[in-house]
């Protein structure tokens, strides 16, 4: 085999590689990128971040007409419940409101939006630091890598009926990973309330955004584990007569107040002091849609 013939062969099968990776990228489409999303159900199985992001292009704002916009606190409450509106959550492990404007901005173009919960608490406005690649993901990724290639391995193993297990709804709630409780009672360092410029333009221009769009804003703040808050209850409340007055008004329900006090109290309704478990996210849901009006 001349060398001329070899190289011939390497990229013959190179080109055939990409165009059944090609293929079975718009084929199967687990972001909703390429064919119609309307009425599809698609999941995020892995990478979060960049996966919102990309559902959030066509799928979110062909199929909601609302947001839930959060830190891990959130992910798994389920908004199915919520009266009046289709909402998909947004929340992602970790999220910073920097990192959540850049995926709720892709919605924005297409979408129109009725109602925003936007989540209120220290973690969002710490700092803006984007992570595992949000401020650099593109389109193209949908074509091809890893998360796209994980994404597309889960389809097939739905459809033949081996569902990986903590994948997001369709609606992007988001089960826990991992089992069992642990509290860490602890007095929160100071830097956990920390309060970062950026963060803070970037939660206002969000909700600007929003509230352009056509979305009544609704800020919710989360209940912690009572025991946990309590420690900390003093740092919370100069949290949040700092936040309020810089943010465009809106109207605000308050999981830390007194009203609230009987759920945050009972152990079982939590995994962590932060984190809600299933029983707890489904009771926090029933709330929000008694309450949202």
């Amino acid at each position: 085999m001349t060398s001329r013939t070899w190289i011939s062969r390497v990229l013959a099968a190179i080109a055939l590689v990409l165009c059944v990776n090609f293929a079975a990228a718009i084929a199967l489409d687990p972001y909703g990128i390429f064919r119609d999303p309307r009425g599809r159900k698609l999941q995020v199985v892995f990478a979060a971040r960049k996966a919102k992001f990309l559902l959030s292009k066509r799928y979110v704002p062909a199929n909601f007409d609302a947001l839930l916009i959060g830190p891990s606190s959130s992910e798994n409450w389920d908004p199915a419940s919520i009266p009046g509106v289709t909402m998909y959550n947004e929340s992602t492990l970790g999220a910073n409101v920097t990192e959540e404007k850049r995926i709720v901005d892709q919605a924005l173009s297409r979408g129109h939006f009725k109602l925003a919960i936007c989540i209120l608490y220290p973690t969002m406005t710490t700092n803006h630091t984007m992570n595992d690649g949000l401020d650099a993901v593109t389109t193209a990724e949908a074509l091809g890598s890893i998360h796209l290639y994980i994404e597309e391995a889960a389809q097939i193993l739905a459809a033949l009926h081996r569902p990986i297990a903590n994948a997001s709804a369709p609606n992007g709630a988001t089960p826990l990973k991992g089992s069992g409780q642990r509290f860490d009672i602890a007095h929160f360092t100071a830097s956990y309330f920390d309060v970062d410029p950026v963060a803070v333009a970037d939660y206002t221009h969000m909700v600007e955004s929003l509230q352009a769009n056509g979305a009544r804003i609704v800020y919710v703040i989360p209940a912690l584990y009572e025991p946990c808050r309590l420690l900390n209850a003093a740092e919370f409340a100069a949290y949040q007569r700092k936040m309020q007055p810089i943010l465009p008004q809106a109207a605000t329900i308050d999981l830390s107040s007194s009203e609230f006090e009987t759920f945050r109290a009972n152990p079982d309704n939590y995994v962590d002091c932060f984190h809600v478990g299933a029983d707890g996210a489904a009771k926090i849901s029933t709330y929000l849609a008694q309450h949202i009006n």
